[in-house]
């Protein structure tokens, strides 16, 4: 575990289309704001904390109503 990760909570973002399936699996237990590696209660494909495209165009797959 790298001393400089940052300690953080992830909020779901309550996406179940395909788009947020990996962003989902591998956020699940993510505690750390990192890059290094999975944390041990991470997936062991983790590479650090996942991220996940969106937009503010309702009409696109990656829609999120918070970005303005």
């Amino acid at each position: 575990m790298d001393n400089c990760a940052v300690d953080i909570e992830v909020n779901p973002l309550g996406g179940t289309q395909a788009h947020y399936s990996d962003y989902n699996r591998l956020s699940m237990g993510d505690t750390k704001l990192d890059w290094h590696m999975a944390q041990p209660e991470q997936e062991a494909d983790a590479i650090g904390t996942p991220m996940v495209w969106t937009t503010n165009d309702p009409a696109n797959f990656g829609y999120r109503p918070q970005n303005r």
